[in-house]
């Protein structure tokens, strides 16, 4: 059994680096193509695991021992849900073989045993169900395999997404070089994940949950497959700089750069430019990095300049917000009192939990509204909050409070960002057919705050080109910030909620959870409710700003 890697040379020298064991799986080249330097740890950490269990080889290391538990909260809910898809997926493949060994070597030897006597004439098996064989440093693992009649073998991966995505592609590449290696021919690749078109009723009915799609045309097709990524990975192993980051920090478990605050600092970069796709591009082989620099800009660079980047040139220019004073008069005018604030609080899971849901699909435990009754004075004359019981559906008692909230009135509904507002009111109808005529009253009544923003009416140069609430209230606000909460943000939010809701997946690190406030129920929810009461509330603040802007 080969377990080296392909040696890759620096100064005429094989180097990996120190401390790097030499043995890969597909998540580690997935890691290293997102962050070369989460790989380094991630190997560092398994060779240090090796070196503190004496005469411990790379063969008694267990599949638990590659698959690493993600750092970061919102990657530990997507690899929880993925586990929990797996395991609904079991039940398709019961009468497969399955190698019972721990460790990596048992897999790999019963996987090759069980390969090895399988017999196309003899057609009483039904496949192999999580084979894994150790081959030219790496662990490749398939979920089934399946051998056909015609000797050819279709592989099936198993995945919790409701889309086909390029990395399946990339995995299924991988396994098949790997299995090749042992004259295995793979003619067939399908997919087996939820079916987003899936509702629940009352009972989860598998048969309808999964559905299965063939990936083999894209895998015939795929221009650049795994080797030439393993290369590049590797290539970054030796060459990044020791202390560097990735290319995305920001979203980066590993990196955990901090994003700056919004109101720090004027930032005229050609990147803060408002969906500008490849005029960043453009500019930048212009030597153009500055947005107040754009009126050297030629050619193509220009032209695909739009007027809105122009206003976000005045603002930079001038260092002042530029305001369309009009057309924010016609958008306040429209306002109708008394006004009521909406904000929605969702998570989403793989396997919908309760009737009426889609795999993945947003559900709302929580909502937020807050009434003005007075448009002279914008004084809050009422503030609410619902969240559901942890673990519960509160769907229903939700539909019954929002028609008895907002069900009656006339009056405007203001939301951040409608499109989400109106997806949950349009599910809510579905599920209680009884309040779709109160909920359809509600959604013709919303009104969208982030327009203004959006059509850049009003523009300031601290937003760098982003209109979402949590840039644009620090404008208005000194008093409201996000950054003064525990609960800063709706993924803490929602994954706080989540893991009340399901504690047997809630993360194991102490930092982990009390980032989410996970100490009990009764410290968490009071968080909750503020920052949820923030969202609304802060939608009064932008609201007196504006209309202080106009007079």
């Amino acid at each position: 059994m080969n377990l080296s890697l392909p040696q890759i040379s620096r100064d005429n020298k094989p180097w990996l680096g120190p401390g790097f064991d030499q043995l890969l799986c597909f998540q580690d080249l997935v890691l290293g193509m997102r962050c070369i330097y989460s790989l380094r740890h991630r190997l560092g950490q398994r060779a240090m695991q090796l070196a503190s269990k004496p005469g411990l080889g790379i063969t008694e290391l267990a599949e638990d021992d590659l698959w690493e538990t993600p750092g970061d909260i919102s990657s530990l809910h997507q690899h929880n849900q993925g586990i929990l898809v797996y395991d609904k997926a079991r039940g398709f493949f019961d009468r497969a073989f399955r190698p019972r060994g721990v460790s990596l070597g048992e897999i790999d030897s019963q996987t090759r045993s069980w390969l090895s006597s399988a017999d196309p004439g003899q057609m009483h098996h039904d496949g192999i169900f999580g084979a894994g064989i150790l081959e030219a440093g790496r662990y490749i693992r398939a979920d089934f395999l399946q051998l056909e009649k015609d000797g050819t073998w279709t592989l099936t991966l198993i995945k919790s997404g409701v889309k086909l995505k390029e990395r399946y592609v990339l995995e299924a590449d991988w396994i098949i070089k790997g299995f090749q290696r042992l004259g295995l021919a793979i003619h067939l690749v399908r997919v087996f994940h939820p079916d987003k078109n899936y509702q629940r009723e009352e009972s989860l009915d598998l048969q309808g949950f999964f559905t299965s799609e063939s990936l083999t045309s894209r895998v015939k097709h795929l221009r650049r497959g795994f080797e030439d990524r393993e290369q590049a990975v590797l290539h970054d192993l030796i060459h990044a700089p020791q202390n560097g980051t990735c290319r995305q920090p920001m979203f980066c478990g590993y990196c955990t750069a901090v994003p700056m605050p919004v109101t720090t600092e004027i930032n005229p970069d050609v990147c803060n430019l408002f969906r500008a796709g490849a005029a960043v591009r453009l500019l930048r082989e212009q030597g153009i990095t500055s947005i107040l620099d754009l009126p050297g800009a030629q050619g193509d660079a220009r032209r695909y300049l739009k007027p809105r980047h122009w206003i976000q040139y005045q603002a930079y220019k001038t260092r002042e917000p530029v305001v369309d004073s009009q057309a924010l008069v016609r958008f306040l005018d429209g306002l109708t009192f008394p006004l009521y604030c909406l904000d929605f609080e969702s998570i989403h899971q793989a396997v919908p939990p309760y009737r009426g849901l889609h795999p993945w699909e947003h559900m709302p435990f929580a909502y937020s509204v807050c009434r003005v009754d007075d448009p002279n004075t914008l004084e809050i004359a009422d503030s609410q909050v619902f969240i559901a019981d942890p673990g519960t559906d509160g769907r229903p008692e939700m539909t019954t409070r929002l028609r008895s909230l907002l069900g009656t009135s006339r009056g405007s509904v203001l939301v951040y960002g409608q499109e989400f507002e109106r997806f949950v009111l349009r599910r809510l109808s579905a599920l209680d057919p009884e309040a779709a005529g109160d909920l359809q009253g509600i959604m013709e009544r919303i009104v969208d705050l982030q327009t203004p923003f959006a059509e850049f009416w009003y523009y300031h140069p601290l937003q760098g080109g982003k209109v979402s609430l949590k840039n644009i209230l620090p404008l208005f606000s000194s008093q409201t910030l996000y950054q003064d909460l525990e609960v800063q943000n709706g993924a803490d939010a929602s994954l706080g909620y989540y893991f009340l809701s399901y504690s047997d997946q809630a993360p194991d690190d102490p930092g982990q959870r009390q980032q989410l406030g996970l100490e009990s129920a009764q410290e968490f929810l009071p968080k909750l409710e503020l920052y949820s009461r923030l969202d609304t509330e802060g939608l009064i603040a932008i609201l007196q700003g504006l209309m202080a802007l106009v007079g």
